[in-house]
C-alpha cells in the first residue's frame, strides 16, 4: 500500500513553489511586448516629411504576405498635441483597400490598424497615402531609401487569448512532466534514463516551436548537407566572386527566411518542391566544415529525398536524424562515464544545447562526439582494468578519435585524453606505445588533410587573407596574447550567457535574465554536489592533462576566429560564440573534480538531485515559452 512520507510532502511543496514561479514568470514574459508580425524595419535617416491639412504623402510598398492588418509609422505631431493621422491603402489599379486613422503625439512608431484584414496582397505593390486634418501638422521620419519609416503589420495576435493559451499549455505540461519526472526518479536513479526522458520530451517541443532556418546559418548548413548528399564532399571555390559552394537545385532556399522565419511561414512553404534545374550556389559560412560533421544530417536528408521532393520535409528529416543520433550518443555517454553523470546531463540539457540539437548545424553532434570520447576514456580507465582491449574496444577508440579530429579542428587537442587509458589495458607497454603512435598518426592525418583542404577553400574565398593573419600572429606573439586577453575580458560574461542560451534563434530571442541565473545557479550546484566514485593518488598529472586539453581548445577557437573573420591588427577577436565552448565544459570541470577524495558517504543519497532535475525541466519550459512567443507569428 502507498505510504505518504515526508519526502512526498517535500516534493509537493517544491512543485507548488515552482508552479507559482511558473505563473509569475509567464506573466512577466508575456507582458513584455505586443505580438505583431511586421515587415522589415527601414534604416532611418535625418530626413523628414511634413504633412498638414493641405498636403498628403504617398509611398509605394511591396507586400510580402497574403494578409495585411495595418501599418506602423515613425511620426510625431509638430504642434505638441495629439494629431490625427489618416491612412489609406490602394492597390496598383487605384482601388482603395482599407482606411484607418490614429492619434499621434510623441515621436516613435505608432500602430494603425484597419477595421478589416486585407487579403490576397502577397507580392503586390500597394500605395500608402498619409494625410491629416486642417488643424494639425505631422512629421514623418525619413529612411535611407528616400521614403518614410513605415512597416506593414501582417498579423496581430490577441494577447489576452494567447496568454490564456500559454498558461494552460505551460501549466499542464509542467504538472504532467514534473509528475512523471518525480515518478521516474523514484523508480530508478540511473541518470541516463532521466536524461532520455527530458531530452526526448523537450527536444520534440524545441523541434515544433523553432521553425526550419530559424537557427544561425541553418540555410547555409542545409545547402552544405544537401551538397554532401549529392557527392560534393568538398565545396568548390569561386575565386573571382570570393566564395565557395556547389551545384544545387535552383531556389533550394526559397522558403527559408533566416531571422525572419516564423511558424506560419512553414504552412506557406509546405508545398515548395525541389527544382530539377541546378546552379552554383554559395554557402561560404558552412563550406569549411568537414562532411563528417554532418554525418547524421546527411543520412536524414538522403532518406528525405527518397520519400519526398518537398524542401521543408527533406530539411526536417535532416533535423530529426541529427536530434536522434545526438540523443543516442549522449545517452550512452552518460551511461558509461563512471563519474560526472549529472554534470554531463546538465550540460546536455542547457537551452543552448537543446536549441542546437534540433538544428541542422553540427555543433550539437560535435559536442556529443567529444562527450562520448571523454566518457569512453574514463570508462576504460576506471571500470575495465581487469580486462584487455578487444577488437570492439579498438574500433570504438579509433572511430571516436576520427570524429573528434574531423568534426571541428579546434577540438583536436581533446584527443590527447587518450593517454589517460592505462597501459595495462592494452596488455603490455609495447602495445600501448603502438596504439598511441597509431592514434597520433590517425589524428594528424584526419585533421591535417581537412585543414589543408579548408585552408585552400578559405584562401580562395577570402583572397589569401587567412595567410596574412597567420603570419601576423607568428610575427607578433605578444601582441596576439594581448588581443586574447582583451577579448576575454570584454566578452567573458557574454560567453557564459551564450553557453547557457541567453540569446537563441538568430540571437533575436532574448531569454529573461532570471531564467539564465536560475540555470547557472543550478548548474553550479550540480557540479559542486556531484560525488566522485574514484580516488586517484596521482590525480595531479591527469587533471593537468584535462586542463591542458581544454585550454588548448580555447586558444584554437580564438585563433581560428581571428584568422577567418577578424580584421588584420584588430585588438578584439570577432565571431566567437559562447556555444563554441560547450564541448570543453565537461573536461574543464572534471579537471577540478577528478580523483578527489569525497568527504562522507560516497554513495548518492536517494533523490539528491531531484530538485535539480525539476529545475532543468522548468527552465527549459520557460525558454520554450519565450521562443514560442517569438516564433508564433
Amino acid at each position: 500500500m502507498f505510504k505518504f512520507r515526508r519526502y512526498h510532502l517535500k516534493m509537493i511543496i517544491i512543485e507548488a513553489i515552482f508552479t507559482i514561479l511558473l505563473v509569475l514568470m509567464f506573466q512577466y514574459i508575456m507582458g513584455q511586448r505586443i505580438y505583431y508580425d511586421i515587415s522589415q524595419e527601414p534604416v532611418k535617416s535625418d530626413d523628414t516629411r511634413t504633412i498638414n491639412g493641405d498636403s498628403t504623402y504617398i509611398q509605394e510598398m511591396a507586400c510580402e504576405k497574403d494578409f495585411l492588418q495595418g501599418i506602423t509609422v515613425l511620426a510625431y505631431s509638430d504642434t505638441g498635441e495629439d494629431g490625427k493621422l489618416f491612412v489609406q491603402i490602394y492597390d496598383d489599379k487605384g482601388e482603395q483597400l482599407a482606411e484607418a486613422s490614429q492619434r499621434i503625439a510623441e515621436e516613435g512608431y505608432t500602430a494603425i490598424l484597419f477595421d478589416e484584414t486585407i487579403e490576397g496582397c502577397r507580392e503586390k505593390n500597394l500605395k500608402v497615402v498619409f494625410r491629416t486634418d486642417a488643424m494639425n501638422q505631422i512629421i514623418l521620419q525619413g529612411s535611407e531609401e528616400d521614403n518614410v519609416c513605415v512597416q506593414f503589420i501582417y498579423r496581430m495576435l490577441d494577447v489576452r487569448k494567447y496568454k490564456l493559451l500559454v498558461y494552460l499549455i505551460g501549466g499542464i505540461l509542467w504538472i504532467i512532466l514534473s509528475f512523471f519526472l518525480v515518478l521516474l526518479q523514484l523508480k530508478t536513479q540511473k541518470q541516463e534514463y532521466i536524461f532520455l526522458f527530458l531530452y526526448f520530451i523537450l527536444g520534440i517541443m524545441y523541434m515544433v516551436i523553432i521553425p526550419i532556418s530559424a537557427t544561425p546559418d541553418e540555410g547555409a548548413h542545409f545547402m552544405r548537407i544537401y551538397g554532401i548528399s549529392e557527392g560534393a564532399f568538398v565545396a568548390e571555390c569561386d575565386v573571382e566572386k570570393g566564395t565557395a559552394g556547389s551545384e544545387l537545385p535552383d531556389h533550394l532556399l526559397q522558403g527559408f527566411k533566416s531571422d525572419k522565419m516564423k511558424l506560419p511561414d512553414l504552412i506557406e512553404g509546405k508545398d515548395l518542391l525541389l527544382s530539377k534545374d541546378k546552379k552554383f550556389v554559395s554557402y561560404s559560412a558552412s563550406a569549411l566544415y568537414s562532411p563528417f560533421t554532418y554525418t547524421a544530417q546527411v543520412i536524414g536528408v538522403t532518406i528525405g529525398k527518397i520519400i519526398t521532393n518537398k524542401v521543408f520535409l527533406i530539411a526536417y528529416c535532416g533535423r530529426i536524424a541529427a536530434w536522434l543520433v545526438v540523443g543516442c550518443i549522449l545517452f550512452l555517454s552518460i551511461k558509461y562515464i563512471p563519474f560526472g553523470k549529472n554534470i554531463l546531463m546538465a550540460i546536455s540539457l542547457l537551452p543552448m544545447n537543446m536549441h542546437e540539437s534540433i538544428s541542422l548545424a553540427g555543433d550539437s553532434f560535435t559536442f556529443a562526439v567529444t562527450s562520448a570520447f571523454i566518457s569512453y576514456v574514463f570508462y576504460q580507465r576506471e571500470r575495465k582494468k581487469e580486462s584487455i582491449f578487444g577488437w570492439k574496444d579498438y574500433a570504438v577508440l579509433y572511430i571516436l578519435l576520427f570524429y573528434v579530429a574531423s568534426c571541428k579542428i579546434v577540438y583536436v587537442p581533446l584527443c590527447i585524453l587518450a593517454v589517460l587509458i592505462p597501459a595495462e589495458r592494452f596488455g603490455d607497454r609495447k602495445k600501448y606505445i603502438k596504439v598511441i603512435i597509431i592514434s597520433v598518426l590517425e589524428v594528424i592525418l584526419t585533421s591535417g588533410i581537412w585543414m589543408y583542404i579548408s585552408m585552400n577553400i578559405l584562401n580562395g574565398s577570402l583572397g589569401g587573407k587567412s595567410q596574412e593573419q597567420i603570419v601576423y600572429v607568428l610575427e607578433n606573439p605578444l601582441r596576439y596574447v594581448a588581443v586574447v586577453v582583451n577579448t576575454t575580458i570584454t566578452y567573458a560574461e557574454g560567453f557564459v550567457k551564450g553557453m547557457i542560451g541567453a540569446s537563441l534563434g538568430w540571437f533575436s530571442v532574448s531569454i529573461n535574465f532570471g531564467i539564465i541565473a536560475m540555470i547557472f545557479i543550478n548548474f553550479v550546484y550540480i557540479c559542486v554536489q556531484e560525488n566522485n566514485d574514484c580516488h586517484d593518488e596521482k590525480r595531479g598529472g591527469k587533471c593537468g592533462i584535462l586542463m591542458f586539453a581544454s585550454m588548448s581548445v580555447v586558444i584554437l577557437i580564438y585563433t581560428s576566429l581571428y584568422v577567418q573573420w577578424t580584421e588584420l591588427g584588430s585588438n578584439i577577436i570577432h565571431g566567437i560564440q559562447g556555444r563554441y565552448f560547450i564541448p570543453i565544459l565537461l573536461p574543464f570541470i572534471l579537471s577540478m573534480k577528478y580523483g578527489k577524495r569525497t568527504l562522507g558517504n560516497s554513495d548518492y543519497r536517494k533523490n539528491d538531485f531531484m530538485v535539480s532535475y525539476l529545475i532543468l525541466l522548468i527552465t527549459n519550459i520557460f525558454t520554450l515559452v519565450s521562443l514560442l512567443t517569438y516564433f508564433i507569428i
